[in-house]
């Protein structure tokens, strides 16, 4: 098979976007899902040197600087530079479209030295981006309405008995971090001798999948106060069905 038919092949199986460039910025090659990421329709509409894409498309970096075209992938490809996962914010000029692209590139060289072109891969990361912004706006929300309820939070790994808590909790339960032993049985030792016995076999008893755990109980506070705490809890469970981790 000729190695160019076996390029055109790898080319089209591949669902990122793939350009390669001669020394001189020519587009060589390049695969539909490059015309895609770019806003184009076709492969035939893209252009064929890159040159000609400062006219319709500016870069922007991360901090929201414009990024010059010689600092483009391709360009600093055959300056001889590498990258890899070089975040870039993409805004076509003539139809105000945005995107957020994540390119590797890196030239491509001969023994001698000498760079006879770029090959440059990317792909469109803007619905993973704002994924990403949506889940910090739910945190910081979800963070600030439990400051407000002056709630504690906490999470428990089943499997390797490992106890995280929040500030807050450490405050409830008159407990410093520096001398907390992160597993359950430091929340047992910390409820009222009246109370653990209850309290614990709801636990389990949540862990079995008979109840939930819901329930109060008392500590007895550092300060000597008796504080009565309401506690709820999840239980996340793996697909064998055991529990692994609970949070509450």
């Amino acid at each position: 098979m000729p190695p160019e038919i076996k390029l055109e092949a790898v080319l089209a199986a591949m669902t990122d976007a793939v350009v390669i460039s001669d020394k001189n910025g020519i587009l060589i090659d390049f695969n539909e899902p490059f015309a895609h990421l770019n806003r184009f329709k076709t492969r035939s509409e893209c252009a064929l040197a890159i040159a000609e894409y400062p006219s319709t498309f500016k870069a922007y970096s991360k901090d929201g600087s414009l990024v010059p075209p010689d600092q483009w992938p391709i360009p600093r490809a055959l300056r001889g530079e590498s990258g890899v996962n070089v975040e870039l914010n993409v805004t076509r000029t003539d139809t105000d479209e945005h995107w957020v692209a994540l390119y590797n590139y890196a030239p491509i060289g001969m023994e001698d030295g000498s760079i006879v072109g770029a090959v440059l891969t990317g792909r469109d990361i803007t619905d993973q981006r704002k994924t990403e912004e949506h889940l910090r706006n739910l945190s910081s929300r979800l963070h600030l309405a439990l400051t407000s309820a002056h709630l504690g939070v906490w999470e428990w790994d089943v499997a390797h008995n490992k106890l995280s808590w929040d500030d807050r909790m450490f405050e409830l339960y008159g407990l410093e971090r520096q001398h907390f032993t992160p597993a359950v049985n430091t929340w047992e030792t910390s409820i009222h001798p009246e109370d653990k016995k209850a309290a614990v076999d709801l636990l389990n008893a949540a862990l079995r999948g008979e109840k939930e755990f819901d329930t109060q109980f008392r500590v007895v506070h550092k300060n000597g106060r008796i504080l009565h705490l309401k506690a709820n809890g999840l239980v996340l469970r793996g697909p064998d069905g055991n529990p692994e981790r609970m949070l509450g």
